[in-house]
C-alpha cells in the first residue's frame, strides 16, 4: 500500500479523530453527488405500471487506479463509500414476487402460443431484474451510499470514475448506474459525520427523488428503498486496495 502512496489509519483516541476531522474540513464541498441504481418505469404488457432497476453486472476489473489517479487532479475532494447492512421487507418481497408471478405467466403465454422464440428487449429486461431481486432474498444485503464531494467542475468526472470500478461496461445492462445530483440538501463532508451513514441513507432514499412520482398516489412505495440497496457481493467490487487486486474482508456467505 506504501509503495502505492496510500495508507491506512484507525483512529483510536480523541486526538487522532480531530486530526482526521481538521483534514475533512478542507474539503470542497460545494458540490455533492451519488451513484444510483435508475428509477426505471414501464407501462407492462401486461397492465399497469411496474417500477424496477436493471440488473446490475459488476465489474470483475480488481484495479481502481483510474479513480485515484483522477482524484490527484482534484485536491479537496472526497470519495465517500458508506455501507449499512439491512435486509429485504416483506411488503418488498410480497410486491417483488406479486409483479414476477405477472410476468411469468405472461412469458408462459408467449411461450404457449409462439414456441421459444427470443424475448423482446422490454420484456427481457423486466424479466432479468425480477430474477436479480429474487436472487438477491437470499443474499447478505445493505445500503450503499456511494458520494462524491468536491468543487461543480470535477463532479461528474469523478462519479463516472467511481461508475467505472463498479460497473462491467460491456454488460448489457452496463447503464444501470447513473450519478445523482444532490439539490435538496445541501450537504457536507463533516455534516453530522458520527451519524452520516444512516442520516446520508435517509437522504437518498426519501429526499433526493423524483417527487412527481413518488408522492402520487398509486406510486409503488413498498419498492422505493431498492434502488440504494446492494448485495455485499457487489459491494465488494468497490472495496479494493489500489493495484494489489486485493478485496477488502467483506463476508458474504
Amino acid at each position: 500500500m506504501e509503495r502505492q502512496n496510500f495508507s491506512v489509519e484507525f483512529l483510536e483516541n480523541e486526538e487522532e479523530y480531530g486530526v482526521f476531522f481538521q483534514s475533512l474540513s478542507t474539503v470542497d464541498s460545494s458540490s455533492c453527488a451519488a451513484i444510483s441504481k435508475k428509477d426505471r418505469v414501464i407501462n407492462s404488457m401486461f397492465g399497469g405500471m411496474v417500477y424496477f432497476n436493471d440488473a446490475l453486472v459488476t465489474t470483475e476489473n480488481m484495479n481502481i487506479t483510474s479513480i485515484t489517479n483522477t482524484m490527484t487532479q482534484y485536491p479537496n475532494s472526497v470519495v465517500s463509500l458508506q455501507i449499512i447492512p439491512t435486509r429485504y421487507e416483506e411488503s418488498e418481497k410480497a410486491s417483488i414476487m406479486q409483479v414476477n408471478s405477472m410476468l411469468e405467466y405472461y412469458i408462459g403465454e408467449l411461450r404457449r402460443l409462439h414456441g421459444m422464440m427470443p424475448l423482446d428487449a422490454g420484456t427481457q429486461t423486466l424479466s432479468d431484474a425480477f430474477r436479480y431481486y429474487l436472487s438477491a432474498f437470499n443474499d447478505n444485503n445493505a445500503y450503499y451510499n456511494f458520494m462524491v464531494f468536491s468543487p461543480k467542475n470535477s463532479i461528474d468526472t469523478l462519479c463516472n470514475k467511481l461508475i467505472g470500478i463498479i460497473e462491467d461496461e460491456t454488460a448489457k445492462t452496463s447503464n444501470a448506474l447513473e450519478i445523482v445530483e444532490i439539490i435538496e440538501n445541501k450537504l457536507s463532508i463533516c455534516d453530522y459525520f458520527e451519524v452520516a451513514p444512516w442520516v446520508n441513507s435517509n437522504i437518498l432514499i426519501y429526499s433526493e427523488r423524483e417527487h412527481s412520482f413518488w408522492d402520487s398516489k398509486n406510486a409503488p412505495k413498498n419498492m422505493m428503498r431498492l434502488r440504494y440497496l446492494m448485495t455485499l457481493g457487489e459491494i465488494r467490487t468497490v472495496f479494493k486496495f489500489p493495484n494489489e487486486g486485493a478485496v477488502l474482508n467483506i463476508a458474504v456467505d
